[in-house]
């Protein structure tokens, strides 16, 4: 099996034992604990798949006292099991072979006394009640819905006790043949040669930055059947063995997250991609999907543009002004001061002036064009990538705007990348990377958070990728950052999904601003991994939350935003005097890039917040 599944099956035995030998013996108990404490520190050492467990667990664990025994077992019990099950539990059943670790839980935990039992299904009922898995457990087992006495607690033992299904997986892997491991292989092996030439003959002094030069790349496939499989690409910074290049020959049967290790190895992937495709199918059709020089030229302008100074950055977005035909600078007198450059373009002057500071905000750029007469042509630019809500946001108002990104783009769309190549080889002889913590942090989380799997099996790890964001966004806007995940309200009836305690820093910032409008003593975030935009419906439960004590402002975070009639709603509850701010996976990682380059990200909530008063 694949080494995952085994290290998971592993916790669900120690959990096993732990409920059936229960504390009769007290030496034995401590063992348990002591193997489970290894068992999962090797887990974490090789990066196999994440545990939410803090380390107050741990101490738990680790503590030899006997005092209030029953107790610390029960929380190590109810952690565990939530921490597996936003792990694991939500994957893939290809047939009723499949195990079902639920049930396989479950089974383990009835051996408890009822009390023990009772207190542990209370917290996973809580903190999981919208998960699949709950779900389709309530359909086999009815009684689940609501287990509220020991008469029902029996029952439903009594039934499970019975069930025939899988809880177990001892099968070996299925070996993929010889011949699509070798086919495989020399396609790989043939492209990555031929994008490493090229690129050590062009950028040799960037090459480790692109994606497969000096990587290690490691290629599985998961659930090989019908000669199609899944198939993920791993990418290691240094080697994990001799091999450069390996196709693991045998096909995967558990992959807890996407991207956490499958084999025995203390390194961290650094990029990946997953991709489904045919097994014998012409891989000379998918090269373009990898290795391609259009491809090379786009990891370069990435490369380029996250890594340039402001100005290397302003002077590329000059040259591709100029490739489109504007004529720069093409008077001999004093520049107008209120722009930054001037161009001609067809017989017309255009004053341009560059998105940064205090004219991220729309509100700004509204009073910077008041500088200027009604004739007179404007553009702003951006050397950075926008998000949608903002360029949306200058149409509306007419506001002529481009961005280096949108220049880019239409090069590389139209097959004439190498354009950007001759700049860009150019600029590098004096060209340096930027190597800080912020960036390499920003562009892991914006790795995991696009290969996030959409919809409820993904609704766990999402929860998860958001939290780590926003800690790493904010944590420097507040005096100190305290959060909580699956907070309940103090009635016991409503669940958030993280509060953050607005202790800010600054009574002038965005969060200084909630606090003294809307009373915002916590602010509230929702999570919701839909793959379509949020309805009006969606909205609605988060504001529940809300009251005169906390505050009444929720930021929602969904994978692609709100509808127009949820907006509708934001606005309505605007009136009200509570504010719902919707951020979008392109938002989060628009906001990851400018913390990358180590800028401020509150004026995307601040430009959130205006534009639901703007357009009312």
């Amino acid at each position: 099996m694949t080494i995952t599944r085994k290290y998971f099956e592993d916790i669900l035995n120690l959990i096993k034992d732990i409920c059936e030998r229960g504390t009769a013996s007290i030496i034995v108990y401590f063992e348990l604990l002591h193997k489970l404490n290894n068992l999962l520190k090797e887990i974490k050492q090789y990066n196999l798949f994440k545990l939410e467990l803090d380390d107050s667990f741990y101490d738990i664990l680790e503590n030899k006292s006997e005092s209030e025994i029953t107790l610390k077992r029960i929380e190590i019990l109810a952690k565990l099991s939530l921490s597996l099950m936003k792990t694991s539990f939500e994957t893939d059943y290809h047939s009723d072979n499949e195990p079902n670790y639920f049930i396989n839980l479950n089974k383990s935990l009835i051996s408890l006394p009822y009390q023990e039992f009772i207190e542990i299904y209370k917290q996973i009922k809580l903190n999981s009640e919208d998960s699949f898995i709950i779900q389709k457990h309530i359909g086999q087992f009815p009684i689940y819905k609501n287990i509220s006495n020991e008469t029902e607690f029996l029952l439903y033992k009594e039934l499970i006790t019975a069930d025939k299904t899988r809880i177990t997986k001892t099968s070996k892997l299925a070996k993929i043949p010889n011949e699509f491991v070798d086919k495989i292989t020399d396609f790989f092996k043939s492209k990555i040669d031929e994008y490493k030439n090229y690129i050590f003959q062009n950028y040799p002094s960037i090459k480790s930055e692109f994606k497969y030069f000096d990587n290690t790349t490691r290629i599985y496939f998961k659930n090989f059947r019908d000669n199609g499989a899944h198939m993920r690409i791993y990418h290691y910074k240094n080697p994990i063995d001799e091999h450069q290049l390996f196709v693991y020959p045998y096909s995967l049967d558990f992959t807890p997250y996407e991207f956490e290790n499958i084999e025995l190895t203390e390194q961290n992937i650094v990029g990946g991609l997953s991709t489904y495709m045919r097994l014998y199918e012409d891989f000379e059709i998918r090269g373009n999907l990898f290795f391609s020089e259009h491809k090379i030229h786009s990891e370069l302008i990435n490369i380029y543009i996250s890594n340039a100074e402001e100005l290397e950055r302003e002077s590329f977005l000059k040259f591709l002004l100029k490739c489109r035909g504007y004529y720069l600078n093409y008077f001999n007198k004093k520049e107008d001061n209120r722009c930054d450059f001037t161009a001609k373009f067809n017989d017309e002057i255009t004053k341009f002036i560059f998105v940064k500071g205090e004219l991220k905000n729309i509100e700004n750029i509204k009073r910077k064009l008041e500088e200027f007469e009604d004739n007179e042509r404007v553009t702003f630019v951006s050397t950075y990538r926008v998000y949608s809500d903002f360029h949306k946001a200058l149409e509306k108002e007419n506001i002529n705007f481009i961005s280096i990104y949108s220049l880019s783009t239409e090069y590389l769309n139209n097959n004439n990348s190498i354009i950007l190549h001759w700049y860009i080889q150019n600029e590098l002889k004096h060209f340096k990377i930027n190597k800080s913590d912020s960036k390499i942090k920003s562009e892991s989380l914006i790795e995991k958070l696009r290969n996030c799997k959409l919809g409820i099996k993904g609704w766990a790890e999402y929860e998860s990728i958001c939290e780590e964001i926003l800690k790493f966004l904010l944590e420097d806007y507040f005096r100190k950052y305290t959060s909580k995940s699956q907070s309940y309200s103090e009635n016991g009836i409503f669940r958030r999904d993280l509060i953050i305690n607005n202790n800010y820093k600054d009574i002038n910032s965005f969060w200084g601003d909630i606090k003294n409008d809307f009373n915002s003593n916590i602010v509230l975030i929702d999570f919701k991994n839909y793959a379509e935009e949020l309805e009006q419906n969606e909205l609605l439960i988060p504001t529940k939350y809300m009251n005169n004590t906390i505050g009444n402002v929720v930021i929602v975070i969904s994978r692609k935003g709100v509808n127009k009639n949820a907006v509708t709603l934001q606005k309505k509850f605007l009136r009200e005097g509570k504010l719902i701010i919707s951020l979008s996976d392109e938002d989060l990682i628009e906001m990851l890039r400018e913390k990358g380059m180590n800028n401020d990200v509150l004026y995307m909530l601040d430009n959130k917040k205006f534009l639901l008063y703007e357009n009312e």
